[in-house]
């Protein structure tokens, strides 16, 4: 937006959205991938229910999996521009 008001165009502004976007989601997914190992010690070592298992698989498979698999860690550069 602030690109559209200025008389002079910031060169560069695509490939840098995409490095913050392709940045903040290899964050997330090294944030869930520390969360499932910290999830599997509590699991095995602290308190070991059902549930905690049940939860800890099923962030397992839609936070770390699903992201990993449909590319959701680092966009295409077309996805993160617009």
């Amino acid at each position: 937006m602030i690109n559209s008001f200025c008389d002079i165009t910031w060169r560069g502004l695509e490939d840098q959205i995409y490095y913050l976007k392709a940045s903040c989601g290899m964050i997330s997914y090294l944030c869930g991938i520390s969360l499932f190992f910290n999830g599997t010690w509590v699991l095995l070592f602290e308190n070991s229910t059902y549930l905690r298992a049940l939860s800890l698989f099923v962030h397992l498979y839609f936070n770390i999996w699903n992201q990993a698999w449909k590319g959701k860690v680092f966009p295409s550069l077309n996805a993160a521009i617009c």
